[in-house]
């Protein structure tokens, strides 16, 4: 299961930016039916697919906010997302702080 998940988060950061990564798309990636491939995360991973994007977006945002190089719209872009607002909500409900408050803190730390 240590392999499905690594291959799927793999598969999940090279499709963010491109708005292909979907749990469809994955499955047919993996040649199984989509509700097959989600009784596999569920069962045997104790999550969802969504879970796992969440996951992979959580680890690629810190990086590229601490960077400070990139706009917050290129960042929300790279991560899958339509809007700057919809990145901003989930950093506010994954980490607890907004992007803008968690750079102003990494600059003053």
């Amino acid at each position: 299961m240590t392999l499905l998940k690594n291959d799927t988060c793999s598969w999940i950061r090279g499709h963010l930016p491109t708005g292909t990564c979907d749990l469809t798309r994955s499955a047919a990636r993996l040649s199984c039916d989509k509700r097959t491939l989600q009784r596999r995360f569920e069962c045997g991973l104790s999550c969802r697919f969504s879970d796992l994007v969440d996951d992979v977006r959580a680890d690629m945002c810190l990086p590229l906010l601490e960077s400070r190089v990139f706009p917050m719209r290129a960042i929300a872009e790279q991560l899958g997302y339509a809007t700057s607002g919809n990145f901003s909500r989930f950093f506010q409900r994954r980490f607890g702080c907004t992007p803008r408050d968690c750079t102003r803190l990494a600059v003053t730390a």
